[in-house]
């Protein structure tokens, strides 16, 4: 793992090392391992090293062969393969830098393609001036970029960029708009004018005549597999997961997991414990956002508590575990974080779960996050392929399951109107009856004249914000909507600088190509969804798994509820604010509107206060340096 930057002129003028400089130390708390630094007459390249394994240490970064010059955060996972196509002796030495290098000088701009791992890497071609960045399928690893004029600038984090010295980002105002209208739909995209990111999956060439962004990965022209029974699947499936979290534990330093009721974190928790047990290691210690188990967020009695599964699952697998911590206070500070250098995803909770395991040497972080978009994938489109394939039996039985049995007639004609024939019908009709949250329905504080300036923020929509007709192309749409990235980038943002990186082997692309090439039917087998994970993990999960978290739910509720009463007694700090992208008398009017008690508190109502309170510490940071009179302290 590494935090890079560079800085390239296009145009052959000398790179100020100063300017380098002071954005480059901006990433010096993720070089816990070490820093390199090249400097050559028009480009700078500079490299903060975070070590996985002791071998590391030694790794070169800022490789260089045959006139290109390489700078890679990145883990590749299928090294012995790679070598191999590579014709590079399995004892060699050779980085993960340095096998990427070889790749591109073997495959060029198809490289990415041969490679598995999380990955962002650039490559710089000294003669011809050309440059090269690819990032890898899932996003772990963020890559931001700027061309301004004939200077080209990359770095794992926009902080880096924007503290360039001699050149000013304003605040793109238009995605202000966007957050305000849609403060659910996060993405990836900076809050600055100049600075972009790499999607997943895709290449990035730039010269002096053009900067093209390509796609290198494409899920939907995956083939479907060999015909195989249910068991024959599960057994692929359970060999590629085994592998996939076999390459991210660390055995070298401490590694956690997060851990929740549902079958994804459980499933990677407990096999990367049993793996790293194998190796005469064990996980560290398995992290849940729910509270512990007190008075205020007491066991329940007659209903499914995730908290006792954990505490089950931890006594029967030999793993510690941890509650979460997150409170009122760590909601504030994530308020107080500049937006203009993160996006908008709402992951508060993880920040104190992050410093925890800091604290205990932890160099990893295993996430099941993605895992339900693809490899335990559900039934979304599922029956609509049904109804197109015209299989009216086998959809009339599974809508008797779904909709509650023969004695409930309007449950299964719900399901068949919704989960089958809804998808084929207009946008306008299936807004109307869209089982999703309808983002028209919650308050928006933006200032009207601010908002009218942006009026395309309102028009665009979520590739996801319906079902599509076949489960294939669900699946790819939630694969490449962005939403994954989003949080992998943010969490990269604040994990590196603590010397944690996360690693989500669920989304390991082996795994993804696979549960992608699985016939549909295997999406619902003997009256249950999820059945090839379920099948394949059979022996970690535990009898009954589900996210149904009603303990860590009440505690975000409680939260948010506390955090609002809290900003409710400081209403008037607010009074004298003139922030131009928010009616403010409307946000006052809704600070102080703060439920008395938990009872009384909507989700859909804190949206809105949410966004706004961000988006005006975003305008706070953007003015202060200018204008402090009118600055406010949240606390």
């Amino acid at each position: 793992m590494s935090a890079i930057f560079g800085r390239v002129s296009f145009d052959s003028q000398s790179i100020a090392r100063d300017s380098f400089d002071v954005a480059f130390s901006t990433l010096d708390d993720w070089g816990k391992d070490g820093r390199s630094v090249l400097h050559k007459e028009n480009a700078s390249f500079g490299h903060q090293k975070l070590a996985l394994k002791a071998s590391e240490v030694e790794d070169v970064q800022l490789f260089e062969q045959d006139g290109l010059c390489i700078l890679a955060d990145a883990v590749i996972d299928n090294r012995g393969d790679l070598s191999e196509r590579l014709d590079i002796p399995s004892e060699s030495r050779v980085s993960d830098c340095q096998l990427i290098l070889f790749a591109f000088l073997r495959w060029g701009e198809e490289c990415a393609q041969y490679l598995v791992g999380d990955f962002a890497f650039a490559i710089w071609n000294i003669h011809s001036g050309e440059f090269f960045a690819a990032r890898d399928i899932a996003g772990a690893r963020p890559f931001f970029y700027s061309k301004y004029g004939s200077q080209f600038l990359f770095s794992t984090t926009v902080e880096a960029i924007a503290n360039t010295p001699d050149i000013d980002f304003d605040i793109d105002e238009s995605r202000v708009a966007f957050f305000l209208i849609h403060p659910l739909q996060a993405h990836e995209n900076p809050f600055l004018k100049g600075i972009d990111f790499l999607p997943p999956g895709h290449t990035l060439t730039a010269s002096t005549r053009e900067l093209k962004v390509s796609r290198y990965w494409f899920p939907e022209n995956i083939k479907q597999a060999e015909p195989a029974s249910l068991d024959e699947y599960a057994a692929q499936l359970r060999g590629l997961i085994e592998q996939a979290i076999q390459d991210r534990v660390c055995v070298e330093h401490p590694t956690g997991s997060h851990i929740s009721g549902g079958l994804d974190s459980t499933g990677v928790t407990v096999l990367a414990h049993r793996l790293l047990r194998q190796a005469g290691s064990q996980l560290d210690m398995a992290y849940t956002w729910a509270p512990p188990i007190n008075d205020e967020y007491p066991l329940a009695q007659d209903d499914f508590d995730e908290r006792a599964e954990i505490a089950a699952l931890g006594k029967r697998e030999g793993f510690h575990y941890a509650f979460g911590t997150a409170n009122a206070s760590d909601y504030f500070r994530f308020f107080k974080r500049n937006l203009a250098i993160e996006n908008s995803a709402d992951l508060f909770e993880e920040q104190p779960l992050m410093e925890q395991a800091a604290s205990r040497g932890t160099r990893v972080m295993l996430s099941g996050w993605g895992a339900d978009e693809c490899v335990s994938f559900s039934l979304r489109g599922y029956p609509s392929w049904l109804l197109s394939n015209r299989r009216f039996k086998d959809l009339f039985r599974m809508a008797r399951y779904q909709g509650g049995g023969l004695r409930n007639p309007l449950g299964i004609a719900r399901f068949l109107f919704r989960d089958a024939l809804l998808p084929f019908l207009p946008d306008r009709v299936y807004s109307a009856f869209s089982p999703y949250l309808n983002m028209k329905k919650i308050e928006c504080l933006g200032h009207p004249d601010f908002l009218a300036q942006y009026p395309e923020a309102a028009r665009q929509t979520s590739s996801i914000w319906r079902d599509a007709k076949d489960p294939r192309s669900m699946q790819c749409s939630l694969l490449m909507n962005g939403h994954i990235a989003t949080r992998m980038s943010l969490w990269s943002t604040w994990a590196g600088p603590l010397g944690i990186q996360y690693r989500y082997p669920l989304m390991d692309k082996r795994l993804l190509e696979f549960s992608l090439s699985l016939p549909p039917d295997m999406l619902w087998q003997k009256r249950r969804s999820r059945i090839v994970y379920r099948k394949a993990m059979i022996d970690a999960l535990p009898e009954r798994a589900s996210k149904h978290d009603v303990a860590n739910e009440t505690k975000r509720k409680k939260i948010r509820l506390d955090c609002w009463q809290e900003l409710n007694q400081q209403y008037d700090k607010f009074a004298n604010v003139d922030c131009p992208w928010l009616e403010m008398g409307a946000l006052i009017n809704k600070i102080k509107s703060a439920p008395e008690n938990l009872e009384k508190f909507d989700l859909l109502d804190f949206i809105p206060l949410h966004s706004s309170i961000r988006v005006l510490e975003l305008w706070r940071h953007s003015t202060c340096v200018k204008k402090h009179d009118n600055s406010i302290d949240i606390s």
